[in-house]
């Protein structure tokens, strides 16, 4: 009896070989799927590699979604003009917002979640980091219409507008570690990829929004005030300015 499988494989091996290929591709991928490990927000703590982190992301900036926050980050500070404080929330290892705003803040503060994130902007602002930030700094310099050779004046700038580095989890109130004075009384807070990566499935979506934007003076407080006697979600409400 013939075997209409294998007169298929004598006719057409180029197509018999392709199947194999896809086959074996597949089976690794449910291997590799099999045995992956599902990282939680504590995982973090440990897993996260605050190095290779900035070595991705910051070392040349090809990166198109960080190539446009350095574009417009020089013109969104210019826009808003001169404050008091500001805070950088989930602000990473970075301190390109810092520096974006060294001549707009008078008071530069920076918070995330990350305790190894949080040692290199404090070894940053001490002058001990290993990481060079020339080429994200150049680029805003360069968005500012500034010649490249401020950028040593840039950062010690930056460095002495750098009042403090918290501890910051939007599950929690208050979300920032900061002094108990310093509640509420930013002004302009800086949240770049950091809500819109929460998976919110973990927490109510207006909660979590409430619990940064609590940290903020203007007009804040008042929505928080409608918010609490009101079935009126945070989403929808207007915020003064």
């Amino acid at each position: 009896m013939v075997n209409v499988f294998d007169i298929e494989v004598q006719a057409r091996p180029d197509v018999f070989k392709q199947k194999e290929q896809e086959n074996s591709v597949l089976q690794e991928k449910e291997e590799i799927e099999k045995n992956e490990t599902i990282y939680d927000r504590t995982s973090f703590m440990t897993t996260f590699s605050t190095d290779a982190y900035l070595e991705d992301f910051y070392t040349k900036v090809e990166d198109p979604a960080m190539q446009m926050v350095l574009k417009f980050l020089p013109l969104i500070a210019c826009r808003i003009g001169s404050i008091d404080r500001l805070l950088d929330f989930g602000a990473g290892p970075t301190i390109h917002v810092a520096a974006t705003f060294r001549d707009y803040a008078k008071e530069l503060h920076l918070a995330d979640y990350l305790p190894q994130n949080r040692e290199e902007l404090i070894a940053w602002k001490e002058n001990r980091s290993r990481f060079d930030w020339s080429t994200p700094l150049k680029m805003i310099l360069t968005q500012e219409g500034s010649a490249w050779e401020q950028l040593q004046e840039m950062i010690t700038r930056t460095r002495n507008k750098v009042h403090g580095i918290y501890h910051c989890d939007c599950f929690q109130n208050p979300s920032v570690d900061c002094p108990s004075h310093l509640h509420g009384t930013f002004d302009v807070g800086i949240t770049y990829f950091h809500l819109i990566t929460i998976p919110f499935h973990l927490g109510d979506r207006d909660y979590l929004l409430r619990g940064v934007l609590l940290q903020f003076v203007r007009g804040v407080q008042e929505c928080h005030q409608k918010h609490c006697w009101s079935n009126q979600e945070w989403s929808t409400m207007s915020f003064s300015t």
